[in-house]
């Protein structure tokens, strides 16, 4: 029935495609113009279909121009192999009317007792151990249940077996990672000893002072959506997580850190107190430009620094509310009792974040600002009802989260609400409000449900899981819920649930346990969307949320266990390491310029292929991952497996934050309270 249930939900998605409003640019940045023989190739890249539901197709990060775009692919060829792959994983292997199934072979264990032949009849108990040099997490036995209305089932997942990790270590080499990616003056205790300051004058080209931020990658662009991404989900993780933080000593550095973006985005932002005179700069740095050279930032010419703006004119609403987001989090973060705690400084950040929500949000000004190249977006209305949701954890005001009858009967959407009570413009043209209550509910369902299934992952450019876990987490808070009230909550809640059955039972995995989706480019950056789903299973436990169809106690168990086996892999679990610096064992040559170069001023594109572990040690950078077949190759030109970016790190940290909670909590052990 899951089964079924995963196919239609994924036909839906393949078969629906949401209209929006016009792109509006302010740059051509016509893709179509490229050439592929950029830094960063190994020959033409792979022909990606045009099919935007399917997938994260972005080319994050990419060093060298985006993948060619073919023009159309049959539709039915896609679904047929999207289904394809769905059907030939089971959600919870073959359904037994009398009895379990076999819950399969324990990775680095193995079974001591019990038969190995489905079905199994209540009452027959599994028992496990870990081969030399793993430890087991979670329950040692487990038993085969029967319920009237759940069926048979066991009384847990069976256990993971993993390797000891020091989590303080990683949180305080992935906090070194951000230091390194800094742009701009550097602060007198820089840690970074082959960084040094770098593009002060950015933005001279438009008169406005654009210096700070972070590096994208490993080249010297400043993408906002990106680095504003990264920026709410530390953010977000040192928040629920702060025990973890002060434990590693690592408080400080993680507070400078987003400090450092935060900065930046107030600077981005020209007010004004008519809205529809805002301007937003959003990237500096021209992609092309900056990829045809391979050197340190220190030494990188002016002329390649483009700045790239946005109006009511020229739309950027995603970028604008995430910038909304990620400033709401320093807001709350930076007005926490801590040694840094700054109340002008969390006050401004919170001010500047109310304005860019406002602005991503009115009518006049909404709409993409970018459908194709870099970091292209299929959708701006999960980041503004996510910029909704943090602003309501800084400010606990009910406008950022209330409800009210729209004579359907049921509870206003979050998105219908921001729109219909924009005070400045309430309408889209030649629409009656009905009509746009329809279109608005329409684009919540369409662009924050978590029902993409196998494509479907918290990204750079997909916030909907975080809509739902903070809906969640709100709507529970409150003492008394109206039945509008619980649907909603019950729907944000279903979501998840989703979202976390198909990355558990339906993402493919490569060997070792790691999922990695099972589509066109699927692989890039594997371990970033792995770790990314952790995070995620690891809020949904923290925030308590119930699977709807199943009451069962360990269901916490479940997202734990899943989250530990991605995260773990990632550190070294299957052999190799992916966290420079972390062990012998890990990447030595991740893609990235200031790395490779020498310490003298010397540098160049021979140092992009040299064969030889990079000079200067990236330390903490998560690098790309393997592919579907669990292939990996620590070789510098391999951008697709070995690049190293700053959303990389963001839920991967703030995973290993939360781990690091968990154990200390006593809770690594057995997985379940």
């Amino acid at each position: 029935m899951e089964k079924i249930l995963v196919s239609v939900l994924m036909l839906i998605c393949l078969s629906t495609v949401t209209t929006h409003p016009t792109l509006v640019k302010d740059i051509n940045m016509n893709v179509e113009k490229r050439d592929n023989n950029s830094v960063g190739f190994d020959g033409p890249p792979p022909d990606v279909p045009d099919e935007d539901d399917l997938a994260d197709r972005t080319p994050v990060g990419l060093d060298g121009p985006p993948p060619d775009v073919p023009d159309e692919e049959d539709e039915s060829e896609i679904k047929t192999r999207y289904i394809r792959n769905i059907e030939k994983r089971d959600l919870k292997g073959t359904i037994y009317s009398d009895g379990c199934f076999y819950p399969g072979e324990l990775r680095y264990g193995k079974q001591t007792s019990g038969p190995t032949v489905a079905p199994m009849a209540p009452g027959t108990v599994l028992q496990y151990e870990c081969d030399t040099g793993y430890t087991m997490r979670g329950e040692a036995s487990i038993e085969c249940k029967y319920h009237s209305k759940l069926g048979h089932y066991w009384s847990f997942y069976m256990p993971i077996c993993t390797k000891e990790y020091d989590y303080d270590q990683v949180l305080r080499l992935s906090n070194k990672f951000y230091e390194a990616q800094r742009s701009g003056k550097l602060p007198s205790d820089n840690r970074i000893d082959w960084r040094g300051d770098s593009a002060l004058d950015d933005g001279a080209m438009a008169g406005k002072d654009l210096s700070g931020g972070w590096y994208d990658a490993g080249d010297h662009v400043k993408f906002n959506l990106p680095m504003a991404s990264a920026t709410t989900l530390l953010g977000w993780g040192f928040i629920e997580f702060y025990d973890a933080y002060e434990a590693a000593g690592e408080v400080g550095h993680l507070m400078a850190n987003i400090r450092w973006s935060c900065e930046y985005f107030i600077k981005t932002l020209d007010d004004d107190p008519d809205i529809t005179k805002i301007r937003v700069y959003y990237q500096v740095g021209d992609p092309l430009k900056d990829h045809s050279y391979w050197g340190k930032a220190e030494n990188m010419a002016g002329d390649n620094r483009d700045v790239y703006t946005c109006t009511c004119g020229s739309h950027c609403s995603e970028i604008a509310a995430e910038s909304s987001a990620a400033l709401s989090v320093c807001s709350i973060a930076f007005n926490m009792s801590t040694p840094y705690r700054d109340v002008a400084f969390a006050k401004t950040a919170l001010e500047t974040s109310k304005r860019l929500f406002e602005f991503s949000k009115h009518g006049e000004c909404r709409g993409f600002y970018r459908k194709d190249g870099f970091y292209k977006s299929r959708s701006y209305w999960d980041e503004i009802v996510e910029a909704s949701l943090f602003l309501y954890y800084a400010t606990r005001h009910g406008e950022y989260l209330s409800e009210a009858s729209l004579g359907y009967s049921n509870t206003e959407d979050v998105v219908e609400h921001l729109v219909s009570n924009d005070n400045s413009d309430v309408s889209m043209p030649e629409m009656n409000s009905a009509d746009f209550i329809t279109v608005a509910k329409s684009e919540f369902f369409l662009n924050t449900g978590a029902v993409q299934a196998v494509a479907a992952c918290l990204s750079w450019g997909d916030k909907r899981p975080v809509v739902h876990l903070l809906l969640y987490k709100f709507l529970k808070e409150k003492d008394i819920l109206s039945t509008a009230e619980k649907d909603m909550m019950k729907k944000a809640q279903s979501k998840i649930v989703i979202y976390m059955n198909t990355w558990m039972h339906v993402v493919a995995s490569a060997p070792g346990g790691l999922r990695v989706r099972d589509m066109v480019n699927g692989d890039w950056g594997s371990n970033r969307y792995a770790a990314n789903s952790a995070f995620v299973a690891l809020m949904a436990a923290h925030y308590s949320l119930k699977m709807t169809y199943n009451s069962r106690e360990y269901s916490f168990y479940e997202w734990r266990r899943f989250a530990i086996e991605q995260i773990h892999y990632m550190l070294g679990d299957h052999g190799q390491c992916y966290v420079v610096g972390f062990g012998d064992n890990c990447c030595k040559r991740p893609h990235h310029r200031g790395s490779s170069c020498p310490k003298s001023d010397t540098c160049g594109m021979t140092y992009l292929n040299m064969n030889a572990d990079n000079p200067n040690r990236l330390d903490g950078a998560l690098c790309g991952g393997p592919d579907i077949n669990g292939v990996y190759t620590d070789n510098r030109s391999d951008y697709f497996h070995n690049e190293v970016t700053c959303d990389y790190n963001a839920g991967f940290q703030s995973s290993i934050a939360a781990l690091k909670s968990l154990q200390m909590a006593g809770l690594l052990d057995t997985l379940h309270d």
